[in-house]
Protein backbone atom coordinates (compact mmCIF):
# COMPACT_ATOMS: atom_id res chain seq x y z
CA UNK A 1 0.00 0.00 0.00
CA UNK A 2 1.29 3.30 -0.36
CA UNK A 3 1.33 5.52 1.96
CA UNK A 4 0.53 9.29 1.06
CA UNK A 5 2.20 12.61 1.51
CA UNK A 6 -1.23 13.02 3.42
CA UNK A 7 -1.29 10.40 5.78
CA UNK A 8 2.45 11.03 6.59
CA UNK A 9 1.72 14.79 7.66
CA UNK A 10 -1.75 13.20 9.16
CA UNK A 11 -3.79 15.64 7.63
CA UNK A 12 -7.09 15.66 4.85
CA UNK A 13 -6.64 15.25 1.35
CA UNK A 14 -8.74 19.06 1.55
CA UNK A 15 -6.40 20.71 3.70
CA UNK A 16 -5.32 24.05 3.67
CA UNK A 17 -1.87 25.46 3.21
CA UNK A 18 -2.13 26.74 6.94
CA UNK A 19 -3.12 23.24 8.63
CA UNK A 20 -0.54 21.75 6.12
CA UNK A 21 2.37 23.93 7.70
CA UNK A 22 0.99 23.07 11.31
CA UNK A 23 0.73 19.78 10.98
CA UNK A 24 4.33 19.70 9.29
CA UNK A 25 6.06 21.40 12.05
CA UNK A 26 4.33 19.41 14.51
CA UNK A 27 5.43 16.50 13.02
CA UNK A 28 8.98 17.79 12.50
CA UNK A 29 9.59 18.63 15.78
CA UNK A 30 8.51 15.19 17.30
CA UNK A 31 10.99 13.58 14.36
CA UNK A 32 13.68 15.65 14.15
CA UNK A 33 17.24 13.70 14.00
CA UNK A 34 18.42 16.07 16.26
CA UNK A 35 15.81 15.87 18.75
CA UNK A 36 15.47 11.95 18.49
CA UNK A 37 18.60 10.75 17.82
CA UNK A 38 16.84 8.56 15.04
CA UNK A 39 18.93 7.35 12.08
CA UNK A 40 15.78 6.96 9.94
CA UNK A 41 14.57 8.77 7.47
CA UNK A 42 11.27 10.34 8.73
CA UNK A 43 12.57 13.71 8.52
CA UNK A 44 13.53 13.74 4.90
CA UNK A 45 10.46 11.63 4.32
CA UNK A 46 8.51 14.47 5.84
CA UNK A 47 10.45 17.20 4.01
CA UNK A 48 9.57 15.85 0.91
CA UNK A 49 5.68 15.97 1.67
CA UNK A 50 5.88 19.28 2.74
CA UNK A 51 7.70 20.79 -0.48
CA UNK A 52 5.08 18.89 -2.54
CA UNK A 53 1.86 19.91 -0.94
CA UNK A 54 3.18 23.29 -0.24
CA UNK A 55 3.47 24.35 -3.31
CA UNK A 56 -0.02 24.49 -5.19
CA UNK A 57 1.65 23.86 -8.74
CA UNK A 58 3.12 20.50 -7.50
CA UNK A 59 0.43 19.68 -5.32
CA UNK A 60 -2.06 19.64 -8.00
CA UNK A 61 0.58 17.15 -9.94
CA UNK A 62 0.69 15.27 -6.86
CA UNK A 63 -3.21 15.09 -6.52
CA UNK A 64 -3.76 13.93 -10.30
CA UNK A 65 -0.87 11.07 -10.00
CA UNK A 66 -2.27 9.89 -6.45
CA UNK A 67 -6.04 9.37 -8.04
CA UNK A 68 -4.82 8.18 -11.33
CA UNK A 69 -3.07 5.65 -9.02
CA UNK A 70 -6.00 4.53 -6.59
CA UNK A 71 -7.99 4.15 -9.85
CA UNK A 72 -5.73 1.85 -10.97
CA UNK A 73 -4.17 0.38 -7.87
CA UNK A 74 -7.61 0.24 -6.54
CA UNK A 75 -5.88 2.13 -3.03
CA UNK A 76 -7.62 2.10 -0.02
CA UNK A 77 -7.45 5.64 1.54
CA UNK A 78 -6.13 6.22 4.65
CA UNK A 79 -7.11 8.46 7.29
CA UNK A 80 -5.24 9.86 10.09
CA UNK A 81 -5.97 8.31 12.88
CA UNK A 82 -7.84 10.68 16.32
CA UNK A 83 -6.22 10.81 19.63
CA UNK A 84 -6.79 7.83 21.15
CA UNK A 85 -8.63 5.44 18.47
CA UNK A 86 -6.78 2.18 18.34
CA UNK A 87 -4.75 1.06 15.56
CA UNK A 88 -6.94 -2.04 14.93
CA UNK A 89 -10.25 -3.77 15.71
CA UNK A 90 -10.12 -6.31 17.82
CA UNK A 91 -7.16 -9.12 18.74
CA UNK A 92 -4.43 -9.17 16.08
CA UNK A 93 -2.22 -12.67 15.72
CA UNK A 94 0.15 -12.01 13.72
CA UNK A 95 1.26 -15.48 13.55
CA UNK A 96 -2.04 -16.24 11.69
CA UNK A 97 -2.10 -12.88 9.63
CA UNK A 98 1.12 -13.22 8.06
CA UNK A 99 2.10 -17.00 7.99
CA UNK A 100 -0.48 -19.16 7.10
CA UNK A 101 2.46 -21.92 7.69
CA UNK A 102 5.55 -21.84 9.75
CA UNK A 103 8.09 -19.84 7.68
CA UNK A 104 11.04 -22.04 6.45
CA UNK A 105 13.56 -21.17 8.38
CA UNK A 106 11.37 -22.61 11.74
CA UNK A 107 11.51 -25.83 9.40
CA UNK A 108 15.19 -25.53 8.82
CA UNK A 109 16.23 -25.07 12.42
CA UNK A 110 13.45 -28.26 13.33
CA UNK A 111 15.66 -30.90 10.93
CA UNK A 112 18.76 -29.08 12.07
CA UNK A 113 17.38 -30.31 15.79
CA UNK A 114 16.52 -33.37 14.84
CA UNK A 115 19.59 -34.50 13.06
CA UNK A 116 21.67 -33.59 15.60
CA UNK A 117 19.78 -35.03 17.65
CA UNK A 118 20.38 -38.71 15.39
CA UNK A 119 23.90 -38.14 15.74
CA UNK A 120 24.23 -37.86 19.17
CA UNK A 121 22.12 -40.56 19.77
CA UNK A 122 23.88 -43.07 17.35
CA UNK A 123 27.23 -41.54 19.20
CA UNK A 124 26.02 -43.06 22.83
CA UNK A 125 24.94 -45.97 21.17
CA UNK A 126 27.95 -46.77 19.55
CA UNK A 127 30.67 -45.37 21.61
Amino acid sequence: MIRSHYALLGVEEGADADAIRHAYRQRMRSNHPDVTRNIGDMAYQLNEAYAVLSDPAKRAVYDKELERLRQRRSIRQVRPREAGEPRHEGVVNTATRFYRRPPSIVWILLLALTLNLVIIYGIMMNG
